[in-house]
């Protein structure tokens, strides 16, 4: 059964069948606390939830769009663009790239929420007493990865006056999920309601987003407001090819973002030391950091460690960092926005490097698919970009980013050499 119909102007179709198929797959992979349960209103409950969990991956952009283009716009938020929904203020997009290592972060011990924390263990979206989000996702999601690893949690930024700064607290990942993505499952577990009731989707009654309601965007502290960082790769060639690299996210082994295009490298703004969390606190070690993870072959940086290692001992990295410092690559702050779904802060960057002076200088490139998806190539033209911006497989920061990039597009395809 095919049911289509139209939300905040966009035109939906959802095909049961094809989604019942995946519910009862993923029903079969569940734990043995599913089969425990003897309340049959608790295993409808659970039911839903991987209803709404494939809905919500299935369609992420387009319900991202279309939040941003009733919900969000009525209430008098900037959107970026609703092929790149992402909420964000002036003051968060400078006129020019800022090279990413004169952002200046500063370390907050500690920070408290603005309202009762409570509020998000209490909204009652979830099947369950006094069960969390993240523990929902481990217990019934298989291969999905929720560690107890710390993030670094955004309380406050200042780039009015051209300079770029930021503050954060720590905080668990498991909290960024518990708050950030509890938000973005409560509203499409409204819209999926209302598919299944009416057949088509109409606009949600804003009452019935009770945690979205609450939790403004821009005031960072009622949330674990936990960071992306999302950066384009970028290789120019004066008199060749220039490219940059997208990546085909795996759709089974990683928390967010499963079976989506995203810019690479890209990842949780995170420390990577647990006893020394401030010793990599940049976000061009983060960025480089997850260049290794994700497109250099040393997936082992991804895990939290005890003891401290700089990445820019391993020597992969260590080959593109010394390219920067002689001004031979380029790391760029491009701009800030916050997902429409989730309120997640994202960072959007870029990493600019010439292929004659990685050939010359390192012996070439050659990068490597690691476990949350494969790598593809794509030539550095404004047409290539709009191309992934109008995909409704790209995730919104992706967009953004890729978004971001085209508006600068002469000036990245010659920074190597400015």
């Amino acid at each position: 059964m095919k049911v289509s119909g139209s939300m905040y102007g966009a035109e939906f179709s959802f095909e049961f069948q094809l989604f019942e198929e995946l519910v009862k797959g993923g029903l079969a992979l569940t734990t043995g606390l599913y089969r425990k349960l003897k309340d049959r209103r608790e295993q409808k409950q659970i039911e839903e939830l991987f209803e709404c969990r494939q809905f919500l991956h299935g369609e992420l952009r387009k319900i991202a769009a279309q939040v941003a283009a009733s919900y969000y716009t009525k209430k008098g938020f900037q959107v970026l663009d609703l092929h790149a929904p992402l909420l964000y203020r002036e003051e968060w997009m400078p006129q020019e790239p800022i090279p990413l290592t004169e952002v200046k972060l500063s370390p907050l011990e500690s920070a408290k929420f603005t309202f009762d924390g409570s509020i998000y263990a209490q909204a009652k979206i979830l099947p369950l007493k006094n069960i969390r989000y993240s523990v929902v996702q481990k217990s019934f999601v298989r291969n999905v990865r929720i560690g107890d690893d710390e993030v670094y949690r955004l309380i406050r930024m200042d780039l009015s006056d051209g300079s770029c700064r930021f503050a954060f607290s720590r905080d668990a990942y498991s909290k960024y999920i518990d708050t950030c993505e509890l938000i973005a499952f409560e509203l499409c577990r409204e819209m999926w309601r209302s598919m299944k009731e009416s057949g088509n989707l109409s606009e949600l009654d804003p009452n019935m987003l009770k945690l979205r309601s609450q939790a403004e965007p821009f005031d960072f502290e009622n949330r674990t407001a936990g960071v992306g960082i999302n950066t384009i790769l970028i290789f120019t060639e004066q008199n060749g090819r220039c490219s940059f690299y997208m990546h085909d996210r795996s759709k089974a082994k990683v928390a967010e973002a499963i079976g989506t295009w995203h810019v690479v490298p890209a990842g949780s703004f995170a420390p990577r030391h647990k006893g020394h969390v401030y010793e990599d606190y940049s976000f061009y070690t983060n960025t480089m950091r997850e260049f290794g993870e994700e497109l250099l072959g040393r997936e082992e940086l991804e895990e939290q460690v005890q003891d401290y290692s700089s990445v820019f001992e391993v020597d992969v990295i260590k080959g593109y960092s010394r390219l920067v410092d002689r001004g031979l690559g380029k790391a760029y702050y491009l701009g800030m926005g916050l997902d429409c779904l989730t309120t997640k802060p994202e960072i959007l960057t870029a990493l600019v490097f010439d292929r004659k002076d990685v050939e010359v200088f390192l012996g070439g490139c050659k990068l490597i698919d690691n476990y949350e998806g494969e790598h593809v190539e794509v030539d550095f033209d404004e047409s290539e970009l709009d191309k992934y911006i109008r995909d409704e497989r790209t995730l919104p920061a992706g967009a953004g980013c890729l978004l971001l990039v085209k508006r600068k597009f002469e000036f990245l395809k010659k920074c190597p050499h400015l």
